[in-house]
């Protein structure tokens, strides 16, 4: 369980660190949150998985599965964070050898 003093506010940073801050002295406070992200972005020759929707939470991750005959370069899963998706990996063709 996290606390701060009075007149003092938490702060949260999912990836790296919190702490408490000492509230400022005005007659009304405004509290931001982070913005959800838009559609996922689209992958060429991968699929997500799960339900499209209209919007996603802070810190909500998507997975990709590459379609047959591709394989993933990177990590296989996106995250929104301000607003903004994470940059995905790509899908590309598994070769062919010959013995």
């Amino acid at each position: 369980m996290c606390w701060c003093y009075k007149r003092h506010l938490f702060w949260w940073e999912q990836y790296s660190h919190s702490m408490c801050t000492a509230l400022p002295k005005v007659s009304s406070l405004h509290i931001f949150s982070e913005r959800p992200c838009g559609s996922i972005p689209a992958v060429a020759n991968a699929a997500f998985e799960g339900r499209s929707k209209e919007k996603y939470e802070p810190g909500e991750t998507i997975r990709y599965q590459c379609h047959e005959g591709f394989q993933v370069t990177g990590p296989p899963e996106i995250f929104c964070r301000r607003g903004n998706w994470s940059t995905p990996s790509i899908c590309e063709g598994i070769g062919c050898t010959s013995k």
